[in-house]
């Protein structure tokens, strides 16, 4: 018997494709964020956001690094008024 292979999860061979890369920054999409990290697979990448976000207030989002399409946001800080001008200390690298 031939086994069929889905193609969106398997490569050439039937061999697992890899999970596309994503990019996690700090700021607002527009107005020149700041990369943290890349994460391959959207849900550690969500994963590792959320964890950023609750360490540190303020807004973040996940853009697939192939294409910058942004894939998620979130904003930790109380208003808009608490966004720190610069990144901060606790998140540099």
């Amino acid at each position: 018997m031939t086994e069929i292979l889905n193609p969106t999860v398997r490569g050439l061979g039937g061999d697992p494709k890899p999970e596309p890369a994503y990019d996690i920054y700090w700021g607002r999409v527009h107005c020149n964020p700041t990369w943290l990290e890349s994460v391959n697979g959207l849900g550690d990448a969500y994963e590792l956001m959320t964890m950023l976000a609750a360490k540190s207030a303020g807004p973040y989002f996940i853009a697939r690094a192939k294409t910058s399409i942004v894939r998620g946001t979130i904003d930790t800080s109380r208003y808009c008024s608490e966004w720190p001008s610069e990144i901060p200390s606790d998140l540099e690298r």
